[in-house]
């Protein structure tokens, strides 16, 4: 638009589907989109009594060896899950931070942590 860049966000539910126009991909769309309303998120996996079905991982280098690992979940709610990945001695843990809910019929492929701390994800229709 006028010679800039612009992204084009959609945002769905059960009921509608929303676009905007933007000029950023920054974490500010969603968040001003959502106005401090946040999506259910069931909590960690295995929460919901389902097994750890995952593909997709993307682990965004942090601070003081504190790492965000994003994965693609495909269990009873396909999600993208975040956690803190922290070194220790023998093996890193993982602190369950948060999930990114997607509306039916989509499905998630992939995702990729953004550096402004937004991510991106590849979708596809189930059923179509």
């Amino acid at each position: 638009m006028k010679g800039k860049t612009h992204w084009q966000w959609t945002f769905g539910c059960a009921t509608a589907v929303y676009h905007v126009i933007a000029p950023t991909r920054g974490k500010c769309v969603p968040t001003d989109f959502l106005a401090g309303v946040r999506p259910q998120c069931p909590g960690p996996i295995g929460s919901e009594g389902d097994k750890f079905r995952a593909h997709g991982l993307y682990l965004r280098p942090g601070q003081n060896a504190v790492h965000t690992l994003y994965v693609v979940h495909h269990g009873g709610r396909e999600s993208i899950r975040f956690s803190n990945s922290t070194p220790a001695t023998k093996a890193p843990t993982l602190t369950w931070i948060g999930c990114a809910l997607r509306p039916d019929p989509i499905g998630l492929n992939s995702v990729v942590g953004l550096s402004d701390g937004g991510l991106s994800h590849k979708t596809f229709c189930r059923g179509h």
